[in-house]
């Protein structure tokens, strides 16, 4: 009988080590799973907090744009094109005279930058840059802001010919 007796517990053991190594399988799986979930869930809570960094409330409830924050490392790696500037502002369907009280310019310089004659320079393109990142939704608030409260005029230029 103690030859039976072993060759049970040793199948016993066999089938024990199996079925612990195919949970352990099962396991390992649903754990890579959740780290590829987690990793989507920590990026998409940066995404949040990014917003709400962006949609800040006023003491009368009227929704604020905040500047997103943009590292030098992101900023020089944005490329943008007049190609690129002319699709941002198309991306939106907003008009160039839109697009520029947005950027805080004037219509004549969103005319040169998709055209290429002029580049912007490296506050507006971090602007622009910055605008890339938001919803059309959360622009055309940013727009209606703006609108309701126009900045103040800007000062007048250097006198041509001088």
């Amino acid at each position: 009988m103690g030859k039976v007796e072993n060759v049970l517990r040793e199948e016993i053991e066999r089938v024990a080590l199996r079925a612990v190594a195919d949970v352990r399988k099962e396991l390992v799986a649903d754990m890579a799973r959740m780290n590829r979930k987690l990793d989507v869930i920590v990026r998409e809570l940066g995404a949040v907090k990014q917003r709400f960094a962006i949609l800040k409330a006023l003491p009368g409830d009227k929704p604020v744009v905040a500047p997103i924050s943009l590292d030098d490392t992101e900023f020089n790696e944005n490329r943008l094109s007049p190609k690129l500037i002319k699709k941002l502002r198309q991306r939106f369907h907003l008009s160039q005279p839109q697009f520029a009280r947005l950027c805080g310019v004037s219509l004549s310089a969103i005319g040169f930058w998709e055209s290429g004659r002029v580049r912007p320079r490296p506050e507006m393109r971090r602007k622009m840059i910055q605008l890339r990142q938001l919803s059309r939704r959360e622009i055309m608030a940013m727009l209606q802001e703006i609108e309701k409260n126009p900045p103040p005029p800007a000062k007048p230029g250097r006198p041509r010919g001088s």
